[in-house]
């Protein structure tokens, strides 16, 4: 006796197996993303130390971020739309 169908679709992965490509673009994301807070935070700790290049530089990490959370993201769904078109297996 077979499964129900929503049964089956439930137990079936809808997201790809991360690769180790993947991964690192992920922890690079989010230690952008930390750096990007940090920064932001403690801006008057920054500008105290480095003058107005402290600015430049969240500025620099706000545009690493979002040009890493792209890359990412973009090669995220490329493989989850790659790993749920493929074929089932019989």
């Amino acid at each position: 006796m077979s499964r129900h169908v929503l049964l089956e679709f439930m137990a079936t992965p809808m997201a790809a197996p991360e690769t180790a490509a993947l991964r690192r673009l992920r922890w690079a994301w989010v230690a952008l993303c930390v750096s990007l807070c940090a920064g932001v935070g403690m801006i008057g700790f920054w500008t105290r130390i480095f003058g107005l290049w402290a600015s430049a530089a969240i500025l620099v990490l706000a545009i690493a971020t979002v040009w890493i959370g792209w890359i990412y993201f973009t090669a995220k769904n490329r493989a989850d739309a790659a790993w749920n078109a493929k074929e089932p297996e019989a």
